[in-house]
C-alpha cells in the first residue's frame, strides 16, 4: 500500500512543479509577436550580441542599483539566431548587459566599449548597442569573463525593422516608428 505524503510535502511538491513549469515556459524562445505594453510606464530594451563559437541562450540585462538571483530573478532576453534581443515591458531605469548564458554556464561582462548604462524612460525605448563578445577564459573558474566590443556591421535600424515585424498593431509599433524617424530624419527638399 502506498502511503500518502504529509500535507506539507504535497504543497512543497506542488510548488516545485509550478516553479519548474514557470522556468521552462520563461525560457521558451519565440520569434512571434511581442506582447502589448502593460502600462504607459514600461518600455523596450533591445540590441544585438554576437558571441561567435559560444552559443548564446539567454542574455542578462540588469538595471542599475538592483540585485538579482541569476537566472531566477534577472531580467532576461532570449536572442534570435542573429543575436538580436528584446526585453519587453521593462520598468524604467538604467540598463546594461551584465552577462549571458550558453545554456550550461554563465559568462559575465567585465568591460564594455561604449556607455556603461543606457537609460530607459517611462514608455520609452533603450538601444543597448550591438556588440561582439571577446572571451577571456579563466580555467580556474566555472564561469567565464568576457569583454564586449562594438559590432561595426550591426545597425540599430536593422534591429528596429526586426522589431517592427513583431509588433504590428500594438503601441510598440508607434514608438518604434517614431524612433525610426529620429534615426533617419526626413531631408528637406531643395527649393528651386
Amino acid at each position: 500500500m502506498i502511503s500518502k505524503l504529509p500535507r506539507a510535502n504535497r504543497h512543497t511538491s506542488l510548488r516545485i512543479a509550478l516553479l519548474a513549469l514557470a522556468c521552462f515556459t520563461a525560457g521558451c524562445v519565440s520569434d512571434g509577436a511581442l506582447a502589448p505594453p502593460r502600462s504607459a510606464e514600461t518600455g523596450l530594451v533591445y540590441g544585438r550580441l554576437s558571441a561567435g563559437q559560444i552559443g548564446i541562450y539567454s542574455i542578462y540585462l540588469y538595471r542599475e542599483g538592483h540585485h538579482y538571483l541569476v537566472p531566477f530573478t534577472a531580467p532576461t532576453a532570449y536572442p534570435d539566431a542573429q543575436g538580436r534581443f528584446v526585453l519587453e515591458n521593462a520598468p524604467p531605469g538604467d540598463y546594461f548587459i551584465a552577462g549571458f548564458s550558453d545554456g550550461r554556464r554563465n559568462y559575465w561582462v567585465t568591460q564594455t566599449a561604449g556607455p556603461a548604462t543606457v537609460p530607459l524612460t517611462p514608455g520609452g525605448l533603450a538601444y543597448l548597442g550591438s556588440f561582439v563578445v571577446e572571451p577571456r577564459p579563466r580555467p580556474e573558474l566555472d564561469q567565464r569573463e568576457v569583454r564586449l566590443r562594438p559590432d561595426p556591421a550591426a545597425d540599430e535600424r536593422e534591429i528596429i525593422q526586426w522589431l517592427l515585424a513583431r509588433v504590428a498593431g500594438t503601441a510598440w509599433e508607434n514608438r518604434l516608428r517614431q524612433r525610426e524617424v529620429e534615426l533617419d530624419p526626413p531631408r528637406p527638399s531643395p527649393d528651386h
